[in-house]
């Protein structure tokens, strides 16, 4: 699971989610995008911990400290030897004891025109403007709080979105996976509605 969130150096953020959605079972999806989504957080709660504790004391506009930087290159380059600990996919061998489909040597002409359609279909293009949105998100708060917020309190802020952000992602997957409903659809939209209505309360 370690090297779940850490597959980034590996292969980027398509293999991330392939893994994320490939390698569990259909009814631990949920808990295994939330996980994912963790180890993909810990860059930015420790990043932020990292910059709040080198600024804390920084109480006015501007740049963080360089000392930040540093710490932040340091712990990249710890990322690689982590993804090492990532098992292939032919090794691995769910709880039910089925394993993964992932055939290789695909003729890259065949995987081009399944892109392609798969591009086109309707599930991707309903999810197209959350994309567009959520592309546009990551840049406004950053401007927003470069603009008007000291480099402590953005510091802080980087902290808590990214410890907020794994526990609301935790909440998501398992809202999804747990039970409470016997269809996993109806799960699935609910927890989409929360999201929305969180998103929408937020900005208003």
């Amino acid at each position: 699971m370690l090297a779940l969130g850490l597959s980034p150096v590996c292969g980027g953020i398509s293999v991330e989610g392939a893994i994320a959605t490939g390698y569990p079972e259909n009814d631990k999806r949920g808990r295994y995008i939330a996980t994912w989504f963790t180890f993909r957080n810990f860059g930015n709660i420790i990043g932020g911990a990292v910059s709040l504790g080198l600024n804390h004391k920084v109480n006015h506009k501007g740049k963080v400290s360089y000392q930040t930087y540093w710490a932040f290159i340091a712990i990249q380059c710890l990322g690689l030897f982590f993804g090492l600990l990532l098992s292939n996919p032919e090794k691995v061998v769910r709880d039910d004891g089925t394993r993964i489909q992932a055939p290789r040597g695909i003729n890259w002409k065949t995987e081009g025109k399944q892109m392609w359609t798969l591009i086109w279909s309707k599930p991707i293009l309903l999810l197209t403007p959350l994309f567009w949105y959520y592309g546009w998100i990551q840049a406004y708060p950053g401007t927003y709080l470069t603009t008007y917020f000291t480099v402590r309190s953005r510091a802080l802020g980087s902290f808590m979105s990214a410890v907020v952000g794994s526990c609301a992602t935790w909440l998501g997957g398992s809202l999804v996976d747990i039970p409470w409903h016997k269809s996993r659809q109806v799960r699935a939209v609910a927890t989409f509605t929360l999201i929305a209505a969180c998103n929408s309360a937020t900005w208003i």
